[in-house]
């Protein structure tokens, strides 16, 4: 039974290193950073979101935003009739 939490601790941590890479991609110095802190520490990093985070989304973001919600509300509507 024990195997299993090793198992899941490994693969957290082969998540976490592995996404490391995708974030350094195309990012600011300083963005790329802030994601480091919230993948390795994320207490720490949800923290200091919640306090330094801008909720508010540019207009571009804003309508992508809208799509994908009508997208999903959408889906999640398909799936509670088919039930």
């Amino acid at each position: 039974m024990q195997y299993k939490f090793i198992v899941l601790g490994v693969l957290d941590w082969v998540i976490r290193v592995s996404a490391l890479f995708i974030v350094f991609r195309n990012r600011k110095y300083s963005s790329a950073t802030a994601w480091i802190v919230i993948f390795l520490l994320p207490f720490v990093g949800l923290s200091k979101f919640l306090i330094l985070g801008n909720p508010i989304l540019n207009k571009q973001r804003g309508a992508t935003q809208r799509s994908i919600n009508k997208v999903f509300e959408n889906l999640a509507n398909s799936t509670a009739s088919v039930q």
